[in-house]
């Protein structure tokens, strides 16, 4: 029975997709550049909203999965790891994180040990992933 790896999670061609676009992979959120000139009503109040909803969640012991430049991630209170596969998004990140660490790992097998956080978030990942591989299952043991 061959294994049926998961393409987006585990491709190299993703990861280094993602890396390429490290520097601007923000421009998307704050609709420079590229997205500047895109369509996108409310976009802007929306994205404002989802960083004041992320400022206001309580401290806690964080796993952002995914967490790719740490857009969002820097605005999570008390100690927080983000996870990323891409070298470079990690560096992005990594200062935007003063109260925790970026490690690289794989968002489908999650380094940690049992109940190491109180949460984990994501923004985009699992919700890319097809139901048999989203966060519940095998993410669920670190919180």
């Amino acid at each position: 029975m061959t294994s049926r790896l998961p393409a987006l999670a585990r491709d190299p061609a993703t990861a280094e997709y993602h890396d390429r676009h490290s520097a601007d992979h923000d421009e998307w959120y704050e609709g420079q550049v590229r997205f500047a000139d895109s369509d996108r009503p409310g976009w802007d109040a929306e994205v404002q909203r989802v960083v004041e909803l992320v400022r206001g969640l309580p401290p806690r012991r964080t796993v952002h999965v995914a967490c790719g430049t740490g857009f969002l991630t820097g605005h999570l209170r008390g100690f927080t790891v983000g996870l990323d596969q891409g070298p470079a998004m990690a560096r992005v990140a990594q200062p935007r994180l003063a109260g925790g660490m970026v490690v690289l790992g794989d968002a489908l097998d999650l380094p940690f040990a049992t109940g190491t956080f109180d949460r984990l978030v994501t923004a985009h990942f699992y919700g890319r992933r097809p139901p048999s591989e989203r966060a519940a299952g095998a993410a669920g043991h670190v919180v």
